[in-house]
């Protein structure tokens, strides 16, 4: 009997064998790159995500203390007007030329009133000033919470202004009464009362045959309207 032939596999095949092992391998290699990609890419949404909705957390925090610190301020100019308009003297009304647009212990009650809103809305107050020109109040905040991995925190400004439309005006930085649509910051030569007036009639007795002078009608203050005004957000 002949040797019998050892079978030997077909070149073809061996070659598909070994690419099937190689492709196994490579597959096996790709799941632990494929799922830490997997995993960028959930971090990165992630910290998108959380940055937005700090980011607009703040925004909402910063018009919150804008406008908190702005009604301080407008609630003493409503004072200011019924302080002045209220007792009807002269003096008084036009004593209103001479108040300031703002004090130190307003302006401390208005970054209080700003603290205090912008950490009611999960944030910090970073910075606070205003211009008493225009009347506006301008702040920046920051949010309480860092987000992930950046370790940042999302920031934001806003801007307030009062805008009066009754009884007071502003005009160059001084305080005025709005009367027949003008500003007025100063009382009329002719409004103003004699020099005579609020002497006591009964300091001199008039003499035998002195004529008795009629006495100057009581000063009327100029019609004015009621405080208003309104407060909003600006860029």
């Amino acid at each position: 009997m002949g040797r019998s032939q050892r079978h030997r596999r077909p070149l073809f095949a061996r070659w598909r064998h070994d690419e099937d092992r190689e492709r196994g391998s490579l597959h096996v290699m790709a799941i632990p790159i494929a799922v830490g990609m997997l995993s960028v890419a959930v971090l990165v949404i992630s910290m998108v995500g959380s940055a937005t909705n700090d980011r607009r957390e703040a925004g909402t925090a910063a018009d919150s203390a804008a406008l908190a610190a702005a009604q301080e301020w407008d609630e003493h100019l409503g004072a200011l007007h019924g302080l002045h308009l209220l007792p009807g003297d002269f003096g008084d009304f036009w004593g209103i030329i001479e108040e300031l647009l703002l004090t130190l212990v307003v302006a401390d009650k208005m970054e209080e009133a700003a603290t205090a809103y912008a950490e009611a809305n999960g944030a910090e107050l970073a910075d606070f000033d205003y211009d008493v020109d225009s009347l506006r109040v301008w702040v920046e905040v920051e949010h309480e919470d860092e987000v992930p991995v950046a370790e940042i925190r999302s920031k934001a400004e806003a801007t307030a202004q009062i805008k009066l439309n009754g009884g007071l005006c502003e005009d160059d930085g001084s305080l005025g009464w709005m009367i027949d649509g003008e500003c007025v910051t100063e009382p009329d030569e002719d409004e103003m009362p004699g020099e005579d007036q609020g002497e006591d009639p009964g300091s001199e007795e008039p003499g035998d045959g002195d004529e008795e002078e009629d006495e100057e009608p009581a000063w009327e203050a100029p019609e004015v309207d009621g405080y208003g005004s309104r407060i909003v957000l600006v860029d």
